[in-house]
């Protein structure tokens, strides 16, 4: 996972709650925030998740903020989306990119449109295998203590990659 990639605004949440934003930075050579989904992810900024993205936005060298501007393409994937989750496919599609992603309806729109999706899970597990973080099984316990939703199946298919459920 060296080159770059899209950022929409669940995993970023995600791994703000996890205090991990400097995973992507990590495993990506930058990651690019489309405006809208930055301003999804700061808003309102007295959440202690909106303050860790918005000071990663501003002072991490690897995050950079971008306007999107495929209008086209915007129209054609806003209909089924939110804007953050339409403006980080289009940049997707726009820069060859995979995107960041775990939102289902998000996730199956890029499948769609042949762009690679990467989930926060995938970035744990990923981490973990970098020496990064210890476990990924509690991170994924306190996500879920703070409200995050995954499968039991997605769960336990993140600890097999992981190599902590056999």
């Amino acid at each position: 996972m060296n080159r770059a990639v899209i950022a929409d605004a669940g995993p970023l949440i995600a791994l703000a709650k996890l205090d991990r934003l400097d995973l992507p930075a990590a495993l990506f050579a930058e990651v690019l925030v489309p405006a809208t989904v930055a301003e999804e992810c700061t808003r309102p900024f007295e959440r202690p998740d909106a303050q860790a993205i918005g000071a990663v936005l501003e002072q991490d060298g690897s995050y950079h903020r971008v306007t999107v501007e495929s209008h086209h393409k915007l129209s054609a994937i806003g209909r089924l989306l939110d804007a953050g989750e339409a403006e980080a496919l289009a940049l997707a599609l726009d820069k060859g990119l995979p995107v960041l992603m775990d939102e289902r309806r998000g996730r199956q729109e890029a499948g769609r449109l042949g762009v690679e999706v990467v989930g926060t899970g995938a970035v744990l597990v990923a981490a973990k295998r970098q020496g990064r973080i210890a476990e990924v099984g509690p991170a994924l316990d306190l996500l879920a203590e703070k409200g995050y939703r995954f499968s039991a199946a997605l769960r336990q298919a993140l600890l097999e990659k992981s190599g902590e459920l056999k």
